[in-house]
């Protein structure tokens, strides 16, 4: 959940300062999500195969490892997208971002990453079961 959580933020974060500084347009948002997308992409993928070798080392079980390395990835790139997009949908609703973007982002990748491991699990207990 924290790097979820620490993902959003971090797009969140840049993707408010760019709005108020002018570097990000409403105008080329599809560009701007596809990138803070790409690089929480590249991120998840990493931390993934990283924390999902820890833990099949650690507790011997491969195959938790794997479902770790799945979260991280769609959590991770989930947050990414949704850190942007928040601001960006504030934005164009004449909300400022600074102030309501960060409770939005928080709660929503809490939320998704309680439900996206949890998911995971329940529908690789079904298959292996």
């Amino acid at each position: 959940m924290a790097m979820g959580g620490n993902t959003g933020t971090q797009a969140s974060s840049v993707t408010v300062r760019g709005l108020a500084t002018g570097d990000i347009s409403l105008i080329h948002v599809g560009k701007r999500l596809w990138m803070e997308t790409r690089v929480a992409l590249i991120n998840g993928i990493l931390c993934g195969i990283l924390l999902g070798f820890i833990v099949g080392l650690w507790l011997s079980d491969y195959r938790l490892g794997f479902i770790v390395f799945l979260t991280m990835v769609f959590l991770v790139s989930i947050s990414g997208l949704i850190g942007s997009a928040v601001p960006l949908a504030l934005k164009k609703l004449e909300i400022d971002p600074a102030l309501a973007s960060g409770p939005f982002v928080t709660t929503s990748n809490d939320v998704l990453s309680l439900i996206i491991y949890l998911g995971l699990v329940t529908l690789f207990l079904r298959i292996i079961a």
